[in-house]
């Protein structure tokens, strides 16, 4: 009996975890806007860097819907600068639009052996997955 009761328990917390995130990849209808927008024209559609942020754009970024109870423990998109190295006119984003948000207008760590997670409001986190994801 007590087995039992377990094995419910233990199914009804995955059921749970299972339908309480969503995850959603990045818009890559609009990756050259974002890429022009952050690079504007020092960079070439033809470089191996271009290619590199297409693919990440593609593959490894993620937005994740998510309960707000574990948002503490990741660092705040608020408090990371803009990647204006390039377009000095960079603002941030007033809202959050998981189909409209361009990730590389900020300096997030991008090239990580390990998923870095990053909190964007109240219920929307931004993984970013490590290159090789074998790691």
């Amino acid at each position: 009996m007590k087995i039992r009761m377990i094995t419910v328990l233990l199914l009804f917390f995955t059921f749970n975890l299972a339908f309480s995130q969503e995850e959603y990849k990045s818009n890559s209808n609009l990756e050259s806007v974002f890429i022009t927008e952050v690079y504007g024209s020092s960079i070439d559609k033809n470089s191996q860097l271009y290619k590199n942020l297409q693919v990440l754009l593609r593959e490894r970024i993620i937005f994740i819907q998510q309960q707000e109870e574990q948002f503490e423990k990741y660092q705040k998109l608020t408090d990371i600068p803009l990647f204006n190295k390039y377009n000095s006119s960079l603002v941030r984003d007033v809202a959050f639009d998981k189909e409209t948000f361009n990730v590389l207008k900020y300096n997030l760590t991008f090239y990580s052996n390990f998923p870095k997670i990053y909190r964007v409001d109240s219920n929307w986190l931004v993984k970013v997955e490590p290159q090789n994801k074998n790691n």
